[in-house]
């Protein structure tokens, strides 16, 4: 693949355990809040670092904690070889990229 990563996401990558990857997909969530703030306490209860993709619904919060990052986009035959695991939509091309 041709994908050039950020400075910030190759930065968060290298700087501890492989993170997981967390991911929607085409799936619009209403209250992406309360999601997103059951994703960071499920990180921290884990004591997990995570990769938080947006993709129809903007996956954001005001103030992320240093052990997550949002993303836009990343190829996923780029992305989940660096991931500690993969937690997603399950769609038909996420599921056969982190296979």
């Amino acid at each position: 693949t041709d994908f050039e990563a950020s400075e910030d996401l190759l930065n968060f990558l290298e700087k501890g355990e492989p993170p997981v990857f967390v991911g929607f997909g085409s799936m619009v969530i209403e209250d992406t809040k309360s999601l997103i703030n059951m994703i960071i306490e499920a990180a921290r209860e884990t004591s997990s670092r995570v990769i938080l993709q947006s993709s129809w619904s903007k996956m954001a919060c005001d103030a992320m904690p240093e052990f997550m990052m949002a993303i836009e986009s990343a190829p996923h035959d780029w992305l989940f070889p660096r991931m500690g695991a993969v937690v997603h939509h399950g769609g038909a091309g996420t599921v056969a990229a982190g296979l």
